[in-house]
């Protein structure tokens, strides 16, 4: 082996690099800090805000780990789409999370489907989660039935509000305001209760997942401690 001289010049050429970013550390900072903060705020509108930002963070945050479980080089769920065409594995990518977990309990050969039943704890939660984030990113802007005299504006809210009975407490219809009254139902429910509420749903899920499919457990952290607003 020759050894260079000091007149010889070197050039390395770095075509690329990768990393894989684990995005949902990041959605459940936000969730944290938003849960804090309607916690924190003393107006209800702005209390509110950060509500619905802490529902759809903390569901965000479910969403983008799972798909990262799913989809990541090296995720031991990730046979369950080697070998699928491009076609079929785009179809997998769009399908809905509760779809997704049901694929992975069904297929992956160490799941534990019992541990993880949709009629108990903590998947209840997770599914009243989810409906509350549709309720505010699946919005369609068509004839929205405001009055009626069958009441047939309120069954749908109706129903999920009964379903939320007891998971944390409402604002009482006399605090809200008069201009408000049509978006009552949202107005009692996105509060700084539910912001608690939501935020605190995501570890325990997270969890029940990671042991009925026999993962490693998924720490997350959490910087804005809400026991110091409660």
């Amino acid at each position: 082996m020759s050894t260079p001289t000091s007149d010889q010049e070197y050039i390395a050429k770095l075509t690329a690099g990768w990393v894989t970013v684990h995005q949902y550390r990041y959605f459940y900072y936000l969730a944290n800090e938003l849960a804090y903060l309607a916690l924190k705020d003393g107006h209800e509108n702005d209390a509110f805000r950060h509500a619905a930002g802490t529902v759809v963070m903390s569901y965000t945050t479910l969403e983008a780990l799972f798909n990262h479980l799913l989809f990541s080089d090296g995720s031991p769920l990730k046979h369950l789409h080697d070998g699928m065409s491009t076609t079929l594995r785009n179809r997998v990518e769009r399908i809905s999370l509760p779809e997704k977990i049901e694929l992975a309990l069904r297929f992956h050969p160490e799941a534990r489907p019992d541990q993880l039943k949709p009629d108990r704890e903590p998947y209840q939660s997770f599914d009243l989660l989810r409906q509350l984030r549709n309720l505010l990113i699946h919005y369609v802007p068509e004839r929205e039935l405001v009055w009626s005299a069958s009441g047939e504006h309120t069954r749908t809210v109706q129903k999920l509000e009964r379903a939320l009975l007891g998971r944390f407490e409402f604002i009482q219809p006399s605090e809200i305001q008069p201009s408000d009254f049509t978006k009552a139902f949202v107005k009692r429910i996105f509060n700084r209760n539910c912001a608690r509420w939501a935020f605190e749903r995501v570890a325990p899920f997270i969890d029940s997942l990671c042991e009925s499919l026999q993962l490693l457990p998924i720490k997350l952290d959490v910087v804005w401690n809400l026991s110091e607003v409660a």
